[in-house]
């Protein structure tokens, strides 16, 4: 059995060995030829540590707007000019030395900003107190303005012929319809003097948002070529981003399941993860 401590000397080594590399996966089997007597596993967990630590220092040279804008127009020149396939993202990725997952963000953030820049926002005309549009009353407007314009000759007629009580007994149905023209003349008139207020809204969710919706599923990409780039992104980055993410935490329960079963091995007393909220212990 191979021991898997390695001295403060092979890891200094080790690690100039894969910087000087620019941390590519070649770097690997140069480490692996260097030090044979290494596990594999050992060199892949240095690996990892060293991909994250390179990550973490110079992330912020490549969160400027201005390098993702860089990074955005290259890959639509790659795109247009058909170099690379399915990886093209990675190929870009490996020339910045940046993790795939981090740079196929990059692209995503950029692609999600055109959109929002080409779709224009939609307008809401505030004329009730909910803030939704009344076409009713926009659009009845003009019948109503010529109702008002008949129907002062229908009211002199009914004012100019008090006496006459077989009028307006035997029409009391032109009266329910003049009062009916003159509240919708009220309520036309009141829309029309009260000055409308446009308000915009954004027809889309925020861009981060959209951009994590699209990073935990690539399917839902408009793009159909991007979301091939975004998925060789996220499965072959195995050191930063979702996937080595969940390998993090999946490695972390299985550790949990094994000490749980050594520990009830030895009938050792022990409290469960899970059960640390109702002792009170966090």
């Amino acid at each position: 059995m191979q021991s898997s401590v390695i001295a403060e000397r092979e890891y200094d080594e080790l690690a100039r060995i894969i910087e000087s590399r620019s941390f590519r996966r070649d770097s690997l089997q140069l480490a692996t030829a260097r030090f044979p007597q290494i596990p594999e596993e050992s060199l892949l967990s240095i690996y990892s540590q060293l991909v994250r630590l390179h990550t973490k220092r110079t992330y912020w040279q490549h969160n400027k707007l201005k390098t993702k804008l860089e990074y955005y127009q290259s890959y639509l020149v790659a795109r247009e000019t058909g170099t690379g396939t399915g990886d093209l993202l990675l190929q870009l990725a490996e020339k910045v030395c940046l993790s795939p997952a981090l740079y196929g963000r990059i692209i995503l953030e950029q692609y999600a900003e055109s959109i929002a820049a080409a779709t224009p926002p939609a307008t809401v005309t505030a004329s009730n107190a909910c803030g939704t549009p009344t076409p009713s009353a926009t659009t009845s407007t003009p019948p109503t303005t010529n109702a008002t314009t008949s129907t002062p000759p229908t009211t002199n007629a009914t004012t100019s012929t008090p006496p006459t009580t077989n009028a307006t007994t035997s029409t009391p149905l032109t009266t329910n319809t003049t009062t009916s023209t003159l509240l919708t003349f009220t309520k036309s008139t009141a829309a029309l003097a009260t000055p409308t207020k446009v308000v915009t809204t954004p027809t889309t969710v925020s861009v981060s948002t959209l951009v994590n919706q699209w990073m935990k599923n690539p399917l839902s990409i408009p793009d159909t070529t991007l979301q091939l780039h975004i998925k060789t992104c996220i499965f072959k980055d195995t050191h930063y981003g979702p996937l080595a993410d969940n390998i993090k935490r999946s490695v972390g329960y299985e550790y949990e399941f094994l000490l749980r079963e050594k520990v009830q091995e030895l009938a050792v007393p022990f409290l469960a993860a899970f059960l640390y909220p109702q002792a009170s212990y966090v």
